[in-house]
């Protein structure tokens, strides 16, 4: 016989489902199910806290660094490749307009 659940029933099971990895998620929920089915006369939303919080710490894995798609930091952006002349955030053209202007400026 289905479950008969209202909506903050189906909230709080949807609430406690969130943090299980999205694969073992509807394994979780037939699991709660299994054993709300069990005892259909005492179905609330007191019971259904308990039942779903002792099969979730079944089901809960914690997080493991470095796998998965969670990034912590940005990648730091490459640097562009150097010409081999040291500074490279000037054009090389402007470097010879500077030192142009300064040899055509008299001298005070």
């Amino acid at each position: 016989m289905p479950l008969e659940l209202s909506d903050a029933e189906m909230t709080l099971l949807t609430e406690l489902a969130a943090p299980i990895d999205q694969r073992l998620r509807q394994d979780f929920l037939r699991a709660v199910a299994v054993e709300l089915e069990a005892h259909p006369s005492a179905i609330g939303e007191g019971e259904i806290h308990r039942v779903a919080r002792r099969i979730q710490r079944q089901f809960w894995q914690p997080l493991q660094f470095g796998e998965g798609p969670l990034t912590l930091r940005r990648p730091r952006r490459q640097p562009k490749p150097t010409s081999g002349r040291g500074d490279n955030r000037r054009s090389p053209r402007y470097s010879d307009m500077i030192m142009r202007v300064a040899a055509e400026t008299p001298a005070a």
